[in-house]
Order: structure tokens, then C-alpha cells, then sequence
């Protein structure tokens, strides 16, 4: 009787609950520990070699970019401005195709809630 209520108590449930699993950890710390295909056998990194691998993989050389760059240019391949005014012209250009405008009269017809002017607050 007295083991039963002792059973039932939330309380005890948890501790069992956690001692369990506490058991679990401490046997994963020594297994990491004490069996050989378990160990770490990795070199730990200085804090030097460990910014210059950043330095490495941030850092790029201006001459080799500068030389990309050029070559682009070579190529013919448009410069940064060149494409922002091509990408503006065909965003605010008129459409020519009519499959597209008779798509979008369609959609303005569906959402007529978002075919207006676009309000400014006052």
C-alpha cells in the first residue's frame, strides 16, 4: 500500500523520469570517454589559424576581381548600370505581347480591389 501511493506521486514520477535519463548521459560520457572509436582525435585549431581560414574565405585578391571585371567588359556583357537600366525599362516598359495583356485585364477584372492608382497617405 504504502509502495502504490508512493507510485502514484507525479512528483516521484518525474525524478524516476530524470534519473533515467541521467543515466543515460553519464553513460554516453564515459563511453565517449573511456572506448577508443569513440574519441575525438581531432587537433584543436589556434585562434590564428582559425581567423586566417576566415580571412582566407572572406578576403578576395582586388587584382583577380578587377580582372573579372575586365574581362566581362571584353565579353561584352553589360555593366552594372546597363543592366539596372535595361532591368527599368523592361519594368516600366509597355507590353507588346498580347497573350500578356489580355492575362493581365483577366487578372484586373478578378482583383479589382488592386487595379487602381496606388493611394499616397496623407
Amino acid at each position: 500500500m504504502l509502495l502504490a501511493s508512493f507510485a502514484d506521486n507525479p512528483i516521484v514520477f518525474i525524478l524516476i523520469i530524470l534519473g533515467f535519463f541521467g543515466l543515460i548521459v553519464v553513460a554516453v560520457i564515459l563511453v565517449k570517454k573511456y572506448v577508443k572509436p569513440f574519441q575525438n582525435t581531432d587537433e584543436k585549431k589556434t585562434d590564428e589559424e582559425i581567423a586566417q581560414e576566415e580571412l582566407n574565405r572572406v578576403l578576395v585578391d582586388f587584382e583577380e576581381e578587377t580582372k573579372a571585371d575586365a574581362k566581362a567588359v571584353e565579353d561584352g556583357a553589360p555593366t552594372e548600370e546597363e543592366a539596372l537600366d535595361d532591368t527599368m525599362a523592361r519594368t516600366l516598359g509597355e507590353i507588346d505581347d498580347p497573350e500578356a495583356i489580355k492575362a493581365m485585364e483577366e487578372w484586373a477584372k478578378a482583383h479589382p480591389e488592386e487595379s487602381g492608382e496606388v493611394e499616397e497617405d496623407k
